[in-house]
Order: C-alpha cells, then sequence, then structure tokens
C-alpha cells in the first residue's frame, strides 16, 4: 500500500487495517522527528566532506589513507537513505483517549501469560526511540505489534506465536501513547 505521504486518522488506519491486512506506517511525530535526523545527518556529512577536502585539497577523495572518512560517509548515506524510505510511509495521528481498540500510537498496558503487566508504546519505527526507556516498544509489523492491533481492551487473546513461545495475552488497558519530545519521553 503505498500513500505517497498520506495523512491518516488513527480510525483511517484501523479500517484500513481490517479491511486490507498488516501494512507499515509511521507515526505523525515519528515523521518530523526523521526529517529532523536527516537534516543532521546533512550537517555531518557536509562536515565529514570539507574536512577531508581541506586535507587532500579536494582531489584524493578516493586515496587510501582516507579509508575513515570514506566509510563514515558511506554509513550515513546508508542511513539516510533508510530515514527517506520511511518518508514515503503513511502518517498515522495518535489514537483518540477515548479509542479502546489498540492501534499504531497505543500505549498498550498487558499481561502475556499471566506474568506481571507492563506497558508496551506500537510505535512505526523503532529507530528513534531509546534502547534503554522505561516502556518496552513494538512496532507495528512486529510479531507482537501485529497481534495487538485491532484488539479490544479486555480482551484475552489465547495461544499466540510471539518470540518464537505460545503466550496468552491479556490487554489491560489501551490509551495513546506519548509522543517523543513530550515532557514525558519515553
Amino acid at each position: 500500500m503505498n500513500h505517497n505521504n498520506s495523512r491518516l486518522t488513527n480510525g483511517e488506519f484501523l479500517k484500513i487495517w481490517q479491511q486490507q491486512g498488516p501494512t507499515e506506517a509511521i507515526l505523525a511525530h515519528e515523521y518530523a522527528l526523521i526529517e529532523a535526523r536527516l537534516e543532521a545527518m546533512q550537517d555531518e556529512y557536509d562536515h565529514i566532506i570539507a574536512s577531508k577536502k581541506a586535507v587532500s585539497g579536494g582531489d584524493d577523495w578516493h586515496d587510501g589513507a582516507f579509508r575513515a572518512t570514506d566509510s563514515a560517509a558511506s554509513a550515513l548515506v546508508k542511513q539516510h537513505a533508510e530515514l527517506l524510505e520511511l518518508l514515503r510511509l503513511p502518517r498515522v495521528e495518535l489514537p483518540e483517549p477515548s479509542q479502546t481498540t489498540v492501534s499504531l500510537g497505543s500505549r498498550v498496558h498487558l499481561s502475556q501469560n499471566r506474568r506481571t503487566p507492563y506497558n508496551l508504546n506500537i510505535v512505526g519505527t523503532s529507530r528513534l526511540y531509546p534502547s534503554d526507556g522505561d516502556i518496552e516498544i513494538a512496532t507495528v509489523l512486529s510479531p507482537l505489534g501485529r497481534t495487538l492491533i485491532g484488539h479490544k481492551m479486555g480482551e484475552v487473546i489465547v495461544d499466540v506465536l510471539v518470540a518464537g513461545r505460545r503466550q496468552t495475552i491479556e490487554i489491560l488497558d489501551s490509551n495513546p501513547m506519548e509522543p517523543i519530545g513530550s515532557d514525558n519521553d519515553l
């Protein structure tokens, strides 16, 4: 499904999900963060190139003495391309506070196999979130994200394969997540 940068309400996203099946998307606030990252990466790339030209006089781009800068520049180009691809995905607004159906942008309070409940944010891309956050994340197309989306608060999903093991998942609560950049960041 190619939306060419379309914007969707969360309800529209859920309707597409239920009618056509799982689809990749990002949250509207993730789009803005990706744009900011791309700008910062471009500045870093320009700095690498300027430094290399200052040292080499601008003529020795492929000189073996500059492999470290070549490698750094190549890594940035690859990351830049990956982030650009994310900008092609549809942008989805956070769920309304009254929405009880789990969706992209939901913070789900759940229990797996009757263990201690925890919070899980369902996001469009994991690349923007700290790995040491207080709240777990699952992307919209991850096995757990795909399992939860479309289910309602209070539902018990039985015999689900997650992380290679059969699980019973109970959705205790579902609310909109706090977007990155808010006072309650991950």
